[in-house]
């Protein structure tokens, strides 16, 4: 049967639904009711999952006041941001430079289907890459198609003569949206792709694959061999990409901590919103005799209390006997404020895992400290950029092989620089000061340091032109005020004043003569090398 499952995709599927689930947001994840919200014990007695009961009624409401933030979204593009900041090295030999622009039959391009590879590795942590001939052109020029994770529904490897382990089958399941007169409607399909009958391989196998519509039996006569140029493949153009390599055993999802965190805050959201509500509604009780509030008649207590007039709020009386009395009862709100802390707390787990809290919490922090930081905090984001860079690298090399180019001329290299590492301001007083103060560094390094950094994009020698150019005119003289001793500031941004000098309380002047030393050293090593 084609709609048959690999075992590890059964076994993985829970984990795939819920993140997917979770990612497409609040509707979504309250819609699947109590999968991810259990009803209390008291709802389900009252008939909570049977339309119009009161446990109904009352779980719909519970469900309703809890909040669902989405965290994994968040993470997901956050994430994706860090690992796109800067564009990928894509080298291609010239025979396949059709492909950078349009790798896709949609139109995509190879760094945006990077992204959705990259994507799709944060969010589940698995998708693919399908290597195809175009038969809608001339020509047939292979192209590369994009596998979602619940997509790759069955495979199978075995070794093949020379010790190695060959995909050997492979189904996937595709849904086409198809317009007929106005109406959409939905065609699944699944594309066999075979290497020799499915089960062994042998040393001259040839690439067979089939698409089979509306049935899910399987027939040989459906299978046909691709060929471009009359080159046939050895193997199945496919390749699987994890969060963490490119075999076809899928990985466990990377955010599936963070999925966890995220529905243990719903849960909690909706107990502690619970609470609030029923603090504000507490109930009426009467005890004793009551007198009708209009009237003065005795109480009925066979109608109910909108039917004998019995009312609450402004303007209302209740006219209660000299044996009875009328009080407000309600749910105590002892355990509340721990409810909040704990949900403060889950929060606060969630927005660490989600990399809100990447950037540094408003505390001074040098370029450099930063890069230190993150580089820790984003290892796993490191090794899945570089497996989704060296899974797009080995779907382009089987379509080398395909077309007779040179394979080795392709290459992927990923961004792997997930911050702005920007040098700060305190970074550039410093580098100035110490070359006043006898440093020996050229004033051109500086600017190109300040340049790798990104404060200016302009040649050393165009940026002195243009200072000249201001100098002449008085603007520079206008806007910038006289310059001031930075030996004897007190600014804080000065590293060689008193306040700055540390635990070693050496004053400015004494840092001062002792770099100046340094240079004067520095110098007499020079005329002695000379």
């Amino acid at each position: 049967m084609l709609n048959a499952n690999n075992y590890e995709y059964a076994l993985m599927l829970p984990y795939w639904q819920k993140l997917d689930d979770l990612y497409r947001g609040e509707k979504v994840v309250k819609d699947k009711g109590m999968k991810y919200l259990p009803a209390s014990t008291g709802m389900i007695l009252d008939g909570a999952g049977v339309p119009e009961t009161l446990g109904d009624k009352a779980y719909q409401s519970y469900k309703t006041r809890a909040e669902y933030i989405n965290h994994v979204k968040t993470a997901v593009e956050r994430y994706v941001g860090l690992c796109h900041q800067s564009s990928p090295t894509i080298q291609l030999p010239p025979e396949m430079e059709y492909l950078r622009e349009h790798a896709t039959k949609d139109g995509q391009s190879l760094e945006s289907l990077l992204r959705t590879i990259n994507t799709a590795q944060v969010k589940i942590g698995r998708c693919g890459l399908f290597a195809d001939l175009n038969t809608n052109i001339k020509g047939g020029e292979p192209y590369l198609a994009f596998y979602d994770t619940f997509s790759i529904i069955n495979w199978n490897e075995s070794d093949n003569p020379t010790g190695k382990t060959d995909l050997n089958m492979l189904v996937l399941q595709e849904v086409e949206h198809i317009c007929e007169n106005f109406t959409w409607n939905d065609v699944v399909r699944y594309r066999v792709c075979l290497l020799g009958d499915g089960n062994t391989v042998n040393e001259n196998d040839v690439y067979q694959q089939g698409v089979f519509v509306d049935t899910i039996d399987f027939s040989p006569d459906n299978m046909f061999t691709p060929s471009y140029l009359g080159t046939r493949l050895h193997e199945i153009p496919f390749v699987f990409i994890n969060s963490c390599d490119c075999l076809p055993r899928p990985d466990y999802p990377p955010l599936d901590d963070l999925a966890n965190n995220s529905l243990s805050a719903y849960r909690l959201s909706a107990d502690y919103r619970q609470a609030l509500h029923m603090q504000g509604q507490d109930t009426l009780v009467i005890k004793g005799h009551l007198l009708n509030a209009e009237n003065a008649a005795p109480q009925d207590n066979s109608k109910n209390a909108q039917e004998q007039g019995i009312r609450t709020g402004a303007g209302a009386v209740l006219n209660v006997g000299t044996d009875g009395s009328a009080e407000f009862i309600g749910v105590s709100g002892t355990g509340i404020p721990e409810m909040r802390t704990a949900l403060e707390n889950i929060y606060n787990r969630c927005e660490v895992k989600s990399g809100n809290l990447l950037t540094n919490s408003g505390q001074f922090e040098t370029g450099e400290s930063l890069k230190t930081r993150l580089t820790a905090q984003t290892a796993t984001l490191n090794q899945i950029a570089l497996t989704g860079a060296f899974g797009l690298q080995k779907a382009l090399r089987i379509i080398a092989r395909w077309i007779g180019a040179d394979e080795e001329q392709v290459i992927v290299q990923p961004n792997l620089e997930f911050c702005d590492y920007r040098a700060s301001g305190d970074d550039l007083v410093k580098i100035t000061t110490a070359i006043k103060l006898g440093f020996p560094m050229s004033l051109q390094s500086a600017y190109e340091y300040a340049q790798s950094k990104g404060y200016t994009k302009e040649p050393f020698d165009t940026q002195i032109e243009m200072i000249k150019k201001e100098k002449n005119s008085g603007l520079r003289d206008m806007l910038m005020p006289p310059e001031q001793d930075l030996t004897s500031s007190n600014s804080g941004l000065n590293p060689l004043n008193g306040n700055n000098a540390g635990s070693s309380g050496r004053s400015a002047q004494s840092v001062a003569n002792q770099t100046t030393g340094a240079s004067a050293d520095l110098n007499n090593v020079n005329k002695v090398t000379k």
